[in-house]
């Protein structure tokens, strides 16, 4: 795995530093460990032992470590478009759907292919009754919702921490609700103390 880390943390570390915002200032050292953190939750052993399937296994994982926390910029740029044009342009060795930006797909492990969200158990579609359920406890299914689910779920079973940052508004009360629904989901004895 020492190549895939040579192939592609360098260059997508220095894009990152010369070329993009995230919601918050993120260490170089920060990057890496949450890519390990995401790699050690989604690697199982018929990945680990097929280097087409590491790999693109490896690069969902760096996308998501690198990107996650990007966001606009006070002149309007979006950071997350710039950094999935500049991905899919500088590697092209595991093939990305080439519509929308790579933080619309995630990778379904049996195919070993990249989906579009709304096609993965992260996206839970609603069924809302005004009678039984709260309005602020419904959370409508969009591809940011998935995708927040999808890597807290995953780090939270492997107790690996998660910080969920954002532009203050409705997407951090989106990330609270999530969060709770992911807790909800975990079993008390095991998670709960």
């Amino acid at each position: 795995m020492t190549d895939l880390f040579q192939k592609y943390l360098p260059s997508s570390l220095k894009f990152l530093k010369e070329h993009s915002r995230a919601v918050v200032p993120i260490e170089d050292m920060s990057l890496v460990s949450g890519l390990l953190e995401m790699l050690d939750s989604i690697i199982v052993s018929d990945v680990a032992s097929d280097k087409f399937k590491l790999e693109t296994t490896f690069v969902f994982c760096a996308i998501w470590a690198f990107g996650s926390a990007l966001t606009l910029s006070d002149d309007g740029s979006d950071n997350r478009k710039i950094f999935s044009d500049w991905w899919k342009s500088q590697f092209k060795q595991v093939r990305l759907p080439t519509r929308d930006t790579v933080f619309d797909y995630w990778l379904e492990p049996i195919s070993n292919k990249f989906e579009l969200w709304r096609q993965s158990p992260s996206f839970k579609t609603v069924e809302f009754d005004s009678r039984t359920t709260k309005m602020n406890e419904v959370t409508v299914p969009t591809t940011e919702t998935a995708s927040i689910s999808h890597w807290t779920r995953l780090l939270v079973q492997r107790r690996h921490p998660v910080l969920l940052a954002g532009p203050s508004g409705l997407l951090r009360t989106v990330s609270f609700q999530l969060v709770a629904g992911v807790l909800r989901e975990l079993s008390p004895t095991e998670f709960v103390n």
